[in-house]
């Protein structure tokens, strides 16, 4: 008797602490959906394949470009959204004014390379001052003496295409600052993510389309993320560093330029792109989610899994698909400002001070309780709900969870308690058993 009530009790608490959280943790009925910049495409569409392939949830995105994704999230139609640039002053008064507040959450990083298609060029190497002066259409061909003096020698007797984002971009947005801010005497038109065409600059629609251009055009140059080069086989020019360097964007160079990047109280970075430490690849560039602070519970659930798992696991997927993984000191704010996510107030972690990227950051806020309130779910007709966009993962629907990753949800809290509570019952079944046997002796 003794044995059957100690094995009923330590089988059962056992039993629930060695189970999977991923119920508790993930919705599977629940889709969460989002758009935004096409610059972190590529890496967004490995790791949503990977989370579905391990809990069975579709976390939906569309690549339409960070104004377009950053307006859809004002607008209600879409539950986050990405861009490589913070918010303006008044989309962040239209953001709070909709949710309360949102965060920022820096996820990724890349190199924004240069491409290129100039038959018989390779191993191109340009200064600032003449990368500006292309996309600004002051140098028209090739054979420029500026191009010949970054290079040792000219290049063909070709007429240049230059080829730049027609719609709002965040990438746009990068890449003109870094006009402005290394060759700001060649560079005149100041930041801007919509790209001027007033030089015959032809415009394409996202990453994708700009880089598929460069490919079909003799004599085309663009810009873009690393890993849209890397697909079409496409050469990318070795940009000059404040350090004297030519670099590629590589993934050490990529994260060498973040670390000498500003972490803002908000979790944007102040990008230095004319830094002279060396090893840089001055190009290099961050995306950021930006997130309600309050969600539908459910959906915000499964976003919470999802950006635990990309800023865990998932940063060690970056390198393997020409991305690079964030600066550990900002993958931890990350970390904290996700705990902000459908938080109460005294569960909400402070926004940290402005500190260098390579410095030491706090570690990140505990996770919030599942017994804190929650609230209403948002109406239905808020946002559409999309088909899941077919991923790589679709033919493995059907997979186990993977404990590991499913862990990652905030209700696992509440499997640990029932756990504690399965095994104090075990204990009092062994008490009991004690108490019979005295009895009989």
């Amino acid at each position: 008797m003794k044995r059957s009530f100690i094995a009923a009790g330590a089988v059962a608490g056992l039993l629930l602490l060695g189970a999977p959280t991923a119920s508790a943790a993930v919705h599977k009925d629940v889709t969460v959906t989002g758009a935004g910049a096409t610059f972190p495409l590529n890496m967004i569409e490995l790791w949503k394949a990977e989370f579905f392939k391990s809990t069975g949830v579709t976390i939906a995105y569309t690549g339409v470009g960070s104004g377009a994704g950053r307006a859809q999230l004002i607008a209600g139609t879409v539950d986050y959204a990405a861009s490589d640039v913070p918010a303006s002053a008044a989309e962040v008064d239209q953001l709070k004014a909709k949710y309360g507040d949102f965060v920022y959450i820096p996820f990724t990083a890349g190199g924004l390379g240069v491409h290129y298609n100039v038959p018989g060029l390779t191993n191109l190497k340009l200064s600032a001052s003449t990368i500006a002066k292309i996309f600004a259409g002051t140098i028209i061909n090739w054979n420029d003496p500026a191009i010949a003096a970054d290079n040792g020698a000219a290049g063909p007797n070709l007429p240049i295409q230059v080829f730049v984002r027609s719609d709002k971009s965040g990438t746009s947005g990068v890449f003109t600052d870094y006009l402005a801010k290394a060759a700001p005497a060649d560079w005149t038109k100041g930041k801007t993510e919509t790209f001027p065409t007033d030089r015959g600059q032809i415009g394409k629609a996202g990453s994708d389309g700009v880089s598929n251009a460069v490919k079909t055009a003799s004599g085309g140059i663009g810009y873009g993320e690393h890993s849209f080069a890397v697909e079409r086989q496409l050469p990318e020019v070795l940009v000059k560093n404040g350090a004297g360097e030519f670099k590629g964007p590589e993934t050490a160079a990529v994260t060498a330029a973040l670390e000498a990047a500003m972490l803002n109280p908000d979790n944007t970075l102040t990008l230095n792109y004319t830094t002279t430490k060396p090893g840089v690849y001055p190009l290099s560039t961050t995306s950021y989610l930006l997130v309600p602070a309050k969600m539908d519970p459910n959906e915000g659930d499964n976003l919470i899994s999802f950006l635990n798992y990309v800023l865990g696991d998932g940063q060690s997927k970056a390198a393997g698909i020409n991305y690079a993984p964030v600066p550990d000191s900002v993958r931890r704010a990350g970390q904290t400002a996700v705990t902000r996510i459908n938080a109460t107030v005294a569960q909400a972690a402070p926004a940290p001070e402005p500190v260098p990227v390579s410095a030491p950051a706090p570690a990140p806020a505990p996770a919030p309780a599942t017994t804190a309130p929650k609230p209403a779910p948002k109406p239905a007709a808020a946002k559409p709900a999309p088909k899941p966009a077919a991923t790589a993962a679709t033919a493995d629907a059907q997979a186990a969870p993977d404990p590991a990753l499913a862990n990652t949800g905030s209700s696992s809290t509440l499997a640990a308690t029932l756990a504690g509570s399965l095994l104090a019952l075990g204990g009092l079944c062994v008490g009991v058993g004690r108490k019979r046997r005295a009895v009989r002796v």
